[in-house]
């Protein structure tokens, strides 16, 4: 439970819990005020697109796979791969197209991730991993001003490219940022 649903049903139950209870309150009134403030708080989110505050870890597992793509529609030795980009980068994966359908990414996600798996090489989705942590970090850092533009597969190759060589010398990426001579 999310931190700003907990406070709206702490402040319904604050209003709730008098109205509802009996003269002196019993359990099962109080529970009935909890239960309603609850209903109250969800409906209220829902009405304004935060129903997503609500989901169990379930839910957002089903979420997952009913909105942004099924993981399983892709050849086996991508599902790492796919299931990173969806569930890390938040990536909303494209379905394979029917026959008789306009073409989808489908085929150029797969070419896509396939090259991204062969550049990650031994180091496998902790390469990623990496790439993800040094572009948080860096949007952290900045304000969240991303570093670059991430629009699909395709746009994290050079930059995994050259975390997979920092990795394989050994070298971590530098702290924080440090301006040129000549822009400063």
């Amino acid at each position: 439970m999310t931190t700003l649903r907990r406070e709206a049903i702490q402040k319904a139950e604050s209003i709730l819990i008098p109205a509802y209870s009996d003269n002196p309150p019993t359990e099962e009134s109080i529970e009935y005020a909890k239960q309603q403030a609850e209903r109250v708080v969800d409906a209220l989110l829902e009405l304004r697109g935060f129903s997503f505050l609500k989901q169990t870890d379930e839910d957002k597992a089903e979420y997952n796979v009913l909105f942004r793509g099924d993981v399983h529609e892709f050849p086996e030795p991508l599902w790492l791969i796919a299931e990173h980009l969806r569930d890390v980068w938040m990536f909303t994966l494209p379905h394979k197209s029917k026959r008789g359908e306009k073409k989808s990414q489908f085929g150029f996600w797969i070419l896509s991730m396939d090259e991204l798996k062969s550049i990650c090489g031994e180091f496998g989705v902790k390469a990623l991993q990496n790439v993800r942590d040094d572009f948080v970090a860096y949007m952290q850092a900045h304000g969240g001003v991303a570093p670059y533009t991430v629009a699909g597969p395709q746009s994290l190759l050079n930059v995994t490219r050259a975390k997979v060589a920092q990795m394989r010398t050994g070298i971590e990426s530098q702290a924080e940022y440090r301006p040129s001579r000549i822009s400063a």
